[in-house]
């Protein structure tokens, strides 16, 4: 009964505004303001309700989304991958590598990591990944940018950095222009999440659901080479995440994100939020895909 009131609110602006504002003040503790909001979490907000995010599935689909990039920036920075499916039954594991990973196309977070694939139970798998396909991650958020792609699992290569693990590079982009980067770390467990400049410099931003990393976090060695794969993804955006893997040098795409954490996510200081809201005007948001 609670999806169902919640889709039915989606589907009405009025009704929509009143449940964003529940669940915002549930997550900030301070009223959401439509008509002249400040912070970037208000502003994806007025996104969700007055943006073109059904338009954008194409770049949220997790397979769909690796001709842009192949026709963008080349096939060499997209993961290697074995093949996309509807259905579990249709996956052969005797075909895939002992390493691989499983990422359903439609939604966030829904991964699995299988480093060696004889220590699995298929069946047990099998039956995750046809919970992710019954599943609608628009229902569970109210993200309309997840509305209409098809429910997919894709299969790709594993890949990790030496040291083990991988950090995730997340370019906040605004107008095609990469603004600042997030930088997520040991993802396994005790995740850590840390802001950097263009240049390297720490922001000092602190998540109020994540701590900072303790250790000094190397500035990559193609930073620069990084930012221009931002730069070029998001050109024809007025607002979009862009995330990138760097292994041994080697740069790898990961995934458009229009709403990142629903925009949901709190900081620990309003100013971080005010700060971050000022690269973009709400405006700006009313069309996703530059004209």
């Amino acid at each position: 009964m609670k999806e169902f009131l919640k889709i039915k609110s989606m589907e009405n602006r009025f009704l929509q505004k009143i449940w964003l504002r529940g669940v915002y003040f549930k997550y900030h503790r301070r009223v959401l303001s439509f008509r002249n909001p400040k912070t970037f979490t208000e502003k994806m907000q007025w996104a969700k309700v007055y943006g073109n995010l059904e338009d954008l599935a194409t770049y949220v689909d997790k397979y769909e989304v690796r001709r842009y990039v192949s026709d963008t920036i080349g096939e060499q920075y997209l993961i290697p991958s074995f093949g996309v499916y509807n259905n579990a039954e249709d996956i052969d594991f005797d075909l895939l590598p002992a390493s691989f990973v499983i990422k359903a196309v439609h939604s966030a977070g829904q991964n699995l990591i299988i480093t060696n694939k004889k220590k699995i139970d298929y069946d047990e798998i099998r039956k995750k990944i046809n919970q992710w396909l019954n599943s609608s991650y628009y229902k569970s958020t109210g993200e309309k940018n997840y509305k209409h792609i098809i429910p997919r699992v894709v299969i790709e290569e594993y890949i990790k950095e030496e040291t083990g693990g991988l950090k995730d590079y997340k370019f906040y982009c605004f107008k095609g222009k990469p603004s600042f980067i997030q930088v997520i770390s040991n993802r396994e467990h005790n995740q850590t999440i840390d802001y950097f400049d263009l240049k390297w410099n720490d922001l000092n931003i602190r998540s109020k659901m994540y701590l900072n990393s303790k250790k000094a976090i190397s500035k990559p060695s193609n930073l620069e080479e990084m930012v221009k794969v931002a730069e070029l993804l998001s050109a024809k955006f007025s607002f979009v995440r862009v995330d990138l893997y760097n292994v041994r040098n080697k740069i790898y795409f990961g995934e458009l994100t229009f709403t990142p954490a629903n925009g949901l996510r709190p900081y620990e200081s309003l100013k971080h939020d005010i700060w971050i809201g000022s690269f973009i005007e709400k405006e700006d948001l009313r069309s996703f895909i530059l004209k």
